[in-house]
């Protein structure tokens, strides 16, 4: 009885074992940019189960994070919310000690907004290319200068480091720093939370993020110049196998 049961026994873990990597066959892992995982790669995952079997483990955080762990073996595919070229050239700034191969590929996988956002309350409605640049860098330092109140403006930035970040000084500040006295986020997603407690705020934010936060009902989007840039998947080498179903299945819906 007792070697029966042991037959038993292992022949239920061989075959729990074999049910694991089976899923984990199955399994493609994303990290990277929340931006790009709240814009394609969320809204997209079910579809894509359904048309290849293929489930998605996504870990986000920002491009160069992503890359990174790409690099490091970490991850299956990384998200970027910025052109290939640009996102190393960040990573190698702020990480000297990562050796970037050149074998990693980009695919184009959608494109993403950003929006002006302010406080419910504040009554300006528009801003101008240069009253934009003047805000986020400081030359406005009260809302009165920019058809607002008197109030002093509150400047919410998207966490050092990230893409959004770095597009926004370049397409918008022309490379100038942020106000002095910038709120400095942790995360994308605590920019809105951050100007619901202060009205005086204003943030640049992407418009997938602000449709999924809990607090999109205490900011509004005010009109300004548009500013769009590139979602890409990056991998390590020619993608092949489930890697390969998860970008082909991505790139086609970017096309549709």
């Amino acid at each position: 009885m007792k070697k029966t049961a042991l037959i038993l026994s292992l022949s239920s873990i061989l075959l729990l074992s074999a049910s694991v990597a089976g899923w984990c066959a199955d399994t493609v892992s994303l990290h990277g940019a929340t931006t790009t995982q709240k814009s394609v790669i969320d809204p997209g995952k079910e579809g894509l189960a359904k048309a290849t079997g293929v489930k998605l483990e996504i870990v986000g955080s920002t491009t160069g994070a992503g890359l990174e762990d790409l690099i490091n073996g970490k991850c299956d595919l990384a998200m970027a919310a910025e052109a290939l070229p640009d996102a190393i050239a960040n990573l190698k700034a702020v990480s000297t000690a990562v050796v970037v191969p050149d074998n990693l590929k980009e695919f184009v996988v959608g494109k993403s907004k950003l929006v002006v956002i302010v406080n419910k309350e504040n009554p300006v409605a528009k801003v101008s290319s240069e009253q934009l640049q003047g805000l986020l860098t400081g030359k406005i330092a009260n809302w009165k200068d920019a058809g607002g109140a008197d109030k002093a403006v509150v400047v919410v930035a998207a966490p050092i480091g990230t893409a959004t970040r770095k597009i926004i000084q370049k397409q918008i500040m022309g490379g100038a720093e942020f106000a002095p006295g910038t709120i400095d986020s942790e995360t994308p997603a605590k920019q809105v939370e951050y100007l619901d407690i202060n009205p005086e705020g204003i943030a640049v934010v992407a418009d997938a993020l602000l449709a999924s936060s809990a607090k999109k009902g205490s900011v509004k989007i005010i009109d300004a110049p548009e500013i769009s840039f590139q979602l890409t998947l990056v991998s390590k080498g020619e993608p092949a196998g489930n890697v390969k179903k998860v970008i082909d299945y991505y790139t086609a819906s970017a096309k549709k």
